[in-house]
């Protein structure tokens, strides 16, 4: 549970450091107490005696824990255990301290101690076991008892065999089901934990109340790698108690002179709980570049629009444009240096900039390029000024992926988190996110206005009116949906009940002129007051195989119906315009360009009505765990590729929760701020100030994660120096200085390895033994976005520039392993030929060539008969030759070479491959 010490030079300080996850410490997963996963008290005596062992105070005179610390279900949390110097009684103040991994948030403390020397005299051995007059209890229904409590108690902490009772006193026999899990610790957790639930078979407890452990005194241990204890367990009144522990021999293991239970309720164990997700914005903070000739200006691509279109029209007709350049621009050899698409004014980066929706869904392409194709764009957007133009090349050679030249000024986002304003007297900073179901605090929409929700007959578009009413005290609602219905009758009824009144219209928003009928249709009595744009569809795909037509399609739905929305309302005096839009837009996400594109627009939008006063609101959600609508269709492949992009499912509760807090909140800028962000003033509960983007995701910092996410890791990221003579490229990582050192059969036996490993870890597999190094890696499951990612992580690992087309001309691990250690210069002439993995690409290679235009009649009876002679000469029955009857006859030719083999089939195969 600790892995790391450090001790302090001025005052004789120790801080051991560690890192908890259900995915490190699977185990833990089976401490949950009402439905939250804990780290048990006894983890914390663990901690502390480790702490103890460290600094020569093994005997742990007290510890308090202050607060539950409870393990997110994805992400880690960090660990601080502090033993201060020690006083003039050699005893040491002790400290637990922990924070959510990946975040600069302030460490919370989970408990407080003292440890000191040992002086007291190790007790006696209890060999009478069990002991004279104990009476046996039956223990087999214990752990149903304590789930019907709320404890769900998994295998690990199941430990309680057989119990007796000796007056007031319960002694008890317990084992952990697995004696490996032992290793490593003083005594281990579940095991000293499991002595805990025999408080059950004590008389006077009451089996309607939730007891954790909160102060225990006088913890000894007195010896190490127990699988197995005997317990004796002495009350002193219901919430106190002692405990002494002894091994199979009856010697002292451990003792608790005094343990302290109290009563704690699911509430508070749920508040305790780190919630998932938070609010962020895009800062844009300057970046100084060097001066200095920087060689030949920077290969450029610049989109620009028909500037007479009305703005959905040029941002369609400028993200085909851009689509188009990026297509042939990837279609080409890779190059050393990357293409930076120029843009005008595509973002806000002064509080007071217009951005251009057309130019804006070109950052939501390339963004999302990026991701597919790592360092092969570099995204610039400038003012027009000379000199901006003057200092792009100085600029981009910083390395920045994203860049914004104002007045020759060089910016670079981050993201950063949105913090609540103080609270009113009497209120309590968040309240908006956490408070109990009932009217929102503060909240501006009118009850008896009319909210315009579009998709709103989607799976969020449903959960968002139902928040509406129950949350804001909405009353009028209208929900507009291409089919204008429902996926079930009645399904909002029970908003009736709390008299709201629930119009479904059909409507395609993308028509004007559909949609101006429809706000027609708001009654004068109930006018239109706030408008929440949630509809959207999905066509995903890689850039190279997007089309004109499925850019387009997935664009109109929100960027076309968006700015219809704008100008039909604008003079309507809305309280709130929100859009939904998408962190795609702003991070990039492999496989959907298009969807970025079309959110990017949204994103700039909103942006543009800020600056001419109107109210705007857009939301960049991730990806939310409703189990429907257009996320529905993500298997666990897919999942698991989000999760280590950074984005974690976010329950519906929080994000509902979350779009309060934008609502409210979300605009305040964090201290330090200066006026040149994006973001915006706005003071709790009032909708019309100036509002642009915020993201409200669920992100983790992983390696694997867009550079804005990974910026949020709370240490500096900094480039590896690297000698002078070596090339870059040759060293960023050390695979390719490992494979120059090895002979060329072990080189490929690594490099297979590696491709297997990375094939395993790209299909979720536990390990690259899962993956058959000969079998096709469409068949293992690799799709074309596993495919991108395996060519991605294969060509960090080796410095290589790889084709797109990678695991289609090498489908299989051997294969992609022959080619990459060809390319990488390993001399492989010692290296064995493969031949079933050469025969599995040929199979491959001929699949393909059958519906080739190109192959005609002849060509095909010819390799007919190639194949034929290269059977009959592998199986050793003589050359196949054509008699002129179909049949065949040859000579034994059994004696053929592997390279006569392949040659005869390169002779013939080559005119098509």
């Amino acid at each position: 549970m600790l892995g790391a010490a450090l001790d302090l030079a001025d005052d004789d300080r120790v801080t051991l450091t560690g890192r908890l996850s259900l995915a490190t410490h699977p185990w833990l997963g089976d401490h949950a107490v009402a439905g939250v996963v804990l780290v048990p008290g006894s983890a914390f005596v663990e901690l502390a005696v480790q702490a103890g062992d460290r600094t020569g105070c093994p005997h742990l005179a007290e510890l308090t824990l202050e607060r539950p610390l409870v393990l997110p279900g994805q992400g880690a949390v960090h660990l601080q255990v502090s033993a201060a110097a020690p006083d003039a009684d050699g005893r040491r103040r002790l400290t637990v301290h922990a924070r959510p991994e990946g975040t600069d948030d302030a460490w919370t403390r989970h408990a407080t101690g003292v440890l000191a020397p040992r002086t007291a005299p190790e007790p006696a051995a209890v060999t009478d076991w069990p002991p004279a007059g104990a009476v046996p209890v039956d223990v087999t229904g214990t752990y149903d008892h304590l789930a019907a409590q709320g404890y769900a108690y998994g295998p690990l902490f199941r430990c309680l065999r057989g119990a007796w009772r000796l007056g007031e006193e319960v002694w008890a026999e317990l084992a952990l089901p697995d004696p490996a899990a032992a290793d490593g610790f003083a005594l281990h957790p579940a095991l000293l934990d499991s002595t805990l639930h025999a408080i059950d078979l004590l008389d006077g407890q009451d089996p309607t109340v939730l007891t954790l452990p909160f102060s225990w005194e006088g913890v000894t241990v007195y010896a190490t790698g127990a699988t197995a204890v005997r317990l004796r367990l002495t009350p002193h009144g219901t919430d106190h108690m002692t405990l002494g522990l002894y091994d199979g021999t009856g010697a002292p293991v451990a003792e608790v002179a005094s343990l302290r239970i109290r009563e704690v309720t699911a509430g508070r164990l749920h508040a305790a709980a780190p919630e998932p997700g938070d609010l962020f914005r895009v800062r844009w903070t300057e970046l100084p570049v060097a001066a200095g000739d920087f060689g030949s200006a920077p290969l450029t691509l610049t989109v620009d629009p028909d500037p007479g279109a009305e703005p959905p029209a040029a941002a369609r007709e400028s993200a085909v444009r851009a689509l188009a350049a990026l297509r042939r621009h990837l279609a080409g050899e890779p190059g050393d240096a990357p293409l930076v698409v120029l843009t005008r004014s595509a973002v806000a980066v002064h509080a007071d900039d217009t951005p251009d929706p057309a130019q804006a869904v070109i950052w939501g392409l390339v963004r999302s390029a990026a991701v597919e194709h790592p360092g092969r764009f570099v995204l610039a957007d400038t003012d027009g000024d000379p000199a901006s133009a003057a200092v792009l090349a100085a600029a981009v050679a910083t390395g920045a992926p994203e860049l914004a030249l104002r007045a020759g000024t060089v910016y670079a986002p981050e993201l950063t988190r949105v913090t609540d304003p103080d609270p009113e007297p009497g209120e309590t900073a968040g309240a908006s996110a956490s408070a109990p179901a009932g009217p929102a605090r503060e909240s501006a929409l009118d009850p008896e206005g009319t909210v315009l929700v579009t998709g709103g007959t989607g799976s969020l578009g449903r959960l968002l009116a139902r928040h509406l009413v129950t949350r804001h005290g909405v009353r009028r609602l209208l929900l507009a949906g291409r089919g204008g219905r429902l996926p079930e009758p009645g399904l909002l009824d029970d908003l009736a009940a709390l008299g709201a009144t629930v119009t479904v219209a059909a409507c395609d928003v993308t028509d004007r002129d559909a949609l101006a009928g429809l706000l027609a249709s708001v009654p004068d009595a109930h006018p239109l007051t706030a408008v929440v744009h949630a509809a959207g569809v999905l066509d995903d795909g890689l850039v190279t195989d997007l089309t004109p037509e499925r850019l387009q399609e997935v664009m109109r739905p929100k960027a076309d119906a968006a700015w219809h929305l704008h100008e039909l309302t604008r003079d309507l005096g809305l309280a709130a315009f929100v859009l939904f839009s998408s962190a795609a837009g702003t991070l990039g996400a492999a496989g959907q360009a298009n969807y970025a594109a079309a959110n990017a627009f949204l994103d700039a939008l909103a942006a543009r009505r800020r600056s001419e006063g109107l109210p705007a609101l857009s939301l960049g959600w991730g990806l939310w765990d409703t189990g429907e609508g257009m996320a529905a269709g993500l298997g666990e492949t897919e999942l698991r590729r989000l999760a280590r992009d950074g984005i974690l499912p976010l329950p519906a509760d929080r994000a509902l929760a979350l779009f309060d807090r934008a609502l409210t909140t979300g605009g305040t800028p964090t201290a330090g701020d200066t006026p040149t962000t994006e973001g915006v003033q706005a003071a709790a509960g009032v909708l019309a100030a100036d509002r642009a983007l915020l993201l409200p995701v669920r992100v983790q910092v992983t390696e694997d994660a867009p550079a804005l996410v990974r910026g949020l890791a709370p240490t500096a990221v900094r480039r590896t120096a690297r000698p002078a003579a070596v090339p870059v490229a040759a060293t960023v990582e050390a695979l390719p200085d490992r494979l120059a050192r090895l002979g060329a059969a072990d080189a490929l036996n690594l490099l297979v390895e590696t491709v297997r490993g990375h094939v395993a870890d790209v299909l979720g597999h536990g390990s690259a033994g899962a993956v058959d190094p000969q079998r096709p890696l469409g068949d293992l499951g690799v799709d074309s976005l596993a495919a991108l990612e395996l060519r991605n992580r294969l060509g960090a690992d080796t410095g290589l520039r790889l084709s797109t087309t990678l695991t289609f001309d090498y489908p299989t691990s051997d294969a992609l392993a022959r080619h990459l250690l060809a390319e990488l210069g390993v001399d492989g002439a010692a290296a064995p030929v493969d031949i079933e993995a050469e025969v599995v690409r040929l199979e491959e290679l001929s699949g393909s060539a059958l519906d080739s235009p190109a192959l005609d009649e002849e060509q095909r009876a010819r390799v007919a008969a190639r194949l034929r002679t290269l059977t009959a000469r592998w199986d050793g029955t003589g050359e196949w030759r054509d008699n002129g009857t179909g049949q065949g006859a040859g000579t034994g030719l059994e004696t053929a070479t592997a390279d006569e083999l392949f040659g005869i089939l390169d002779d013939e195969l080559g005119s098509f491959s």
